[in-house]
C-alpha cells in the first residue's frame, strides 16, 4: 500500500529502469540495516556502535567518491556541506535511530521510515515553496493509510487477546 502511495507521491511514469532497480536494491540493503541496527542496539554500547557505523559510511563514501565522482574543489562551502551532512544526516541520525531501535522492533522502525517521503513532501511544500498536485496528496494519504493499516492489525490483535485473557 505504501509503495503505491510512493508511486503517486513521486509523480512517476510507469516503467522499470535502472533507477527503479537501484531503488529496490537500496531498499533491500536498508531493510537489512534496520534489522541489524535493532539487533546490535540491544547488544552493544550505542555510541561505540554508532562510531563504527560512521567509520564504515565514511570509508565506503570515500571509496565511491574516488571511483565515481569528478575532482572536488576543497573550499569553505565544501567543508560546510560535508560537516552538516556528516553531523546531522549521518551521526545524529544514526544515534537517534540506534537509541530508538533499542526500544522498538525493526518492523515498527521500518514503518516510521515509510513516513519519510510524506514528511519530505510536507517540508518541501511549507519551506521550499513546492507545489503538491492532487495526485501527490493522494499518494501521501495512501502511505499514511498503509502505515495505519499495518499498525491497526497489531492493535486489534492485542485488544482481542487481552479481552480473551480477561474472560
Amino acid at each position: 500500500m505504501s509503495a503505491c502511495g510512493l508511486y503517486f507521491l513521486s509523480n512517476s511514469d510507469v516503467g522499470f529502469g535502472l533507477g527503479e532497480l537501484l531503488s529496490v536494491i537500496c531498499a533491500l540493503a536498508y531493510s537489512f540495516h534496520i534489522i541489524l541496527t535493532g539487533e546490535f542496539a540491544r547488544r552493544c554500547e550505542i555510541y561505540s556502535f554508532v562510531c563504527a557505523q560512521f567509520f564504515a559510511v565514511a570509508v565506503l563514501c570515500l571509496v565511491c567518491a574516488l571511483i565515481f565522482e569528478d575532482a572536488v574543489k576543497f573550499d569553505q562551502p565544501f567543508f560546510i556541506a560535508v560537516g552538516i551532512t556528516a553531523i546531522f544526516a549521518t551521526v545524529l541520525a544514526f544515534i537517534v535511530q540506534t537509541i530508538a531501535q533499542k526500544y522498538t522492533s525493526a518492523v515498527k522502525a521500518s514503518l516510521i521510515f515509510t513516513f519519510e517521503p510524506v514528511s519530505a513532501g510536507l517540508i518541501g511544500y511549507f519551506l521550499g515553496g513546492e507545489i503538491l498536485t492532487p495526485m501527490q496528496i493522494f499518494g501521501a494519504f495512501v502511505i499514511i493509510a498503509g502505515i495505519l493499516f499495518s499498525e491497526s492489525g497489531a492493535f486489534f490483535k492485542d485488544k482481542i487477546l487481552s479481552t480473551l485473557k480477561n474472560k
